[in-house]
């Protein structure tokens, strides 16, 4: 055999292991990609008894275990009251395994569910004690749009976006705000929440 065939079948064998490798890579969630949670998710927030808006940021990383902070940011551009300076840290674990989702939940969010980090997020308010919540973090995924559900486990599940530009158009109102014509109310509360 020749030098150039042998070159040859060598370049072709170790291009198609470079191509199995990097195949198995993705198909195992790694090369380099966060996980579906990772970053920074937006909430227009809504309060069910009406008031100012307002704009919420969590932001989480995989580091031994999940983690995110939470907060409320200024937007005095669309009329929103300045927040309060409630803030949160969450600490969980990932769950996506057997996660069942819950018969009340739409069911668009069962369909498309991709990721689920389920842990304990302890709010710290301005006034007032802290308080923890048990939650649950479930990010869908369909086509090219990535949410996020913040699931406050047997209360309620709210949709964050990964912009909050996302969120204002998920939820149009004019602005600024009024203080009359805010946004939808867009949480579903569980069925034995409002008993």
């Amino acid at each position: 055999m020749s030098k150039t065939t042998t070159r040859s079948r060598q370049k072709l064998f170790f291009a198609g292991l470079a191509a199995l490798v990097c195949s198995a890579i993705l198909l195992a969630g790694c090369g380099g990609s966060q996980p579906a949670l990772a970053g920074t998710w937006e909430r227009l927030s809504v309060s069910p008894e009406g008031g100012s808006p307002g704009h919420e940021v969590l932001s989480c990383s995989d580091e031994d275990g999940w983690s995110c902070t939470y907060s409320l940011e200024a937007e005095p551009d669309l009329g929103f009251d300045l927040p309060d300076a409630t803030t949160g840290n969450f600490s969980g674990e990932q769950r996506t395994e057997g996660w069942t989702c819950p018969e009340w939940f739409e069911q668009s969010i069962c369909d498309s569910e991709v990721y689920v980090v389920g842990g304990v997020m302890e709010f710290s308010p301005l006034d007032g004690d802290p308080f923890t919540v048990d939650e649950e973090l479930i990010v869908t995924e369909s086509g090219d749009i990535q949410m996020l559900y913040v699931y406050w486990v047997d209360w309620f599940v709210c949709p964050w976006y990964r912009t909050f530009d996302q969120a204002l158009e998920a939820n149009p109102f004019p602005t600024p705000f009024n203080g009359d014509d805010g946004p939808v109310f867009d949480c579903v509360f569980a069925p034995e929440s409002l008993e």
